[in-house]
């Protein structure tokens, strides 16, 4: 699916609805369906993802997705702002729509509440530059998956520029060096570049896709 069938999906779900699509991430969405793998045995976790909505239009793909965020961005000026719906109302919306297929739940990707070797794959669709420990939080995504699972994931990248984490924008940008050793331990099966044109602190980034594989 490309990114207009992606969004002409998303209106037969939502209707026509531009608040829903505020957070459309099309490129990362593209991605993922095209080098995820997936198929219907497949029992994924989609992590940072209440608002992404990624995971409303994979479960037509996979056997079970459980979408997960710890909701720290919830009492947040931009979300009262947003007209996003409420936090509980929106759980009951992904199940709904996806005819149970989603089990949203909060959870910290710091300390995962699930077992070891549980999924699958992982999703992680620009949600690690926001993670305070983010090598903590990969070392959690990859206890719960499964050996031989993939781990995808979109970030911001800055091929020779990085950004430590910055506590006022909860935000990093990482460079070649902080993706080699964020990845540390996972197979790398392939990288992709998307010039995006944004900036944070002076530093401009684009989205990086990754395709990892748990040994």
């Amino acid at each position: 699916m490309n990114t207009e069938q992606i969004i002409e999906y998303f209106k037969s779900i939502f209707g026509d609805n531009k608040i829903y699509m505020s957070n459309f991430r099309g490129w990362d969405f593209e991605m993922l369906l095209e080098h995820g793998e997936f198929n219907k045995l497949d029992n994924v976790l989609d992590t940072g993802a209440l608002h992404s909505y990624f995971s409303v239009l994979l479960a037509q793909f996979v056997n079970k997705i459980t979408t997960t965020d710890d909701l720290s961005w919830a009492d947040r000026d931009y979300f009262a702002k947003s007209g996003l719906p409420p936090i509980t109302e929106w759980m009951k919306i992904v199940s709904e729509k996806t005819n149970g297929v989603v089990t949203a739940e909060k959870a910290n990707i710091m300390d995962l509440p699930y077992s070891d070797n549980t999924f699958d794959k992982v999703l992680s669709i620009s949600t690690i530059e926001h993670v305070f420990d983010d090598l903590k939080g990969m070392q959690e995504l990859k206890r719960v998956l499964k050996p031989n699972g993939l781990l995808l994931m979109t970030t911001e990248y800055n091929e020779k520029i990085d950004m430590p984490f910055d506590k006022e924008g909860f935000l990093r940008i990482y460079n070649n060096s902080s993706i080699e050793n964020l990845c540390q331990g996972f197979k790398v099966e392939m990288k992709e570049f998307n010039t995006t044109g944004q900036s944070y602190a002076g530093i401009p980034f684009g989205t990086l896709f990754i395709k990892l594989r748990k040994e």
